[in-house]
């Protein structure tokens, strides 16, 4: 906001002096007394608090948050802050370290754990989403070559799909079971239940539209996001989760962290 009033004060500034310097002309003065009193008049009005010290503060602020991983799209972003009355929060990697670990495995199918992984870790590594580094160190620890996927799709909100071997392989959480009409049994329920528990990201693994494995993957909960949550709640700032994991653990993360809300849900982005 200074900086866009700095556009129409240095040009009225600019025109004052010269017609004080042209009046003194005109009045008969030296020239060397004219050109004082342009010069005069720009030392005065210079304005300290606009000129200097804003866009210093500006580019100093944008300077640290790039130093903590902040990136400042322009200034303006700087000065609407104080205006800003919603703060949402990603919970993996944000509220959480990031460093997620495959934790537990569910098995349905007639693969074992590492057949299992094979499938559901060739498909999460095509996905940009944190989780799918649990699946890559999974692979890396226990020396598991990846397959190849055809026709991979992203579906915001419940999880990714692609075809392996002539199968379509899908990982999600539990809502995508009734996008695509898929049964769930009762162990089925009771093993995500006994994952929730535990504090862990549920991954549902279904071959040709069944259940052939739920995959729990964890997580560490940050310390510190507590006390920035509660600062921002003591400023009258509304704090907001968002997350695909199952209701469970994530009602578990909001109970933790207080004052932070869970029932907004997110089911695309542009």
């Amino acid at each position: 906001m200074q900086i866009k009033y700095l556009g129409y004060f240095v040009p009225i500034i600019i025109i004052i002096a010269l017609l004080s310097f042209l009046s003194y002309m005109l009045l008969g003065y030296s020239f060397n007394d004219s050109i004082l009193t342009f010069i005069t008049i720009l030392v005065i009005a210079c304005p300290c608090s606009l000129g200097l010290a804003t866009p210093l503060a500006i580019i100093v602020s944008e300077g640290i948050c790039a130093k903590n991983g902040i990136l400042i799209k322009n200034s303006e972003i700087l000065e609407k802050a104080s205006k800003v009355t919603t703060v949402v929060f990603d919970k993996t990697g944000t509220l959480t370290y990031g460093k997620l670990k495959i934790s537990k495995i569910y098995n349905y199918s007639n693969l074992n754990d590492n057949e299992l992984i094979t499938l559901a870790g060739s498909l999460e590594l095509q996905s940009s989403h944190p989780i799918s580094t649990a699946f890559s160190e999974y692979i890396k620890n226990n020396n598991i070559q990846i397959k190849k996927v055809k026709n991979f799709e992203n579906i915001p909100g419940y999880g990714i799909k692609g075809i392996i071997e002539n199968s379509t392989i899908i990982l999600g959480n539990r809502k995508i079971l009734s996008k695509y009409n898929i049964s769930i049994e009762n162990n089925h329920i009771l093993d995500e239940n006994n994952l929730s528990n535990d504090n862990n990201s549920i991954i549902y693994v279904i071959k040709n539209n069944n259940i052939i494995g739920l995959i729990g993957v964890n997580d560490i909960l940050r310390d510190n996001s507590k006390d920035i949550i509660s600062r921002l709640n003591k400023d009258n700032i509304q704090t907001i989760m968002l997350t695909g994991d199952n209701d469970t653990f994530a009602e578990k993360v909001r109970k933790y962290f207080r004052n932070i809300k869970n029932n907004f849900k997110c089911t695309s982005t542009r």
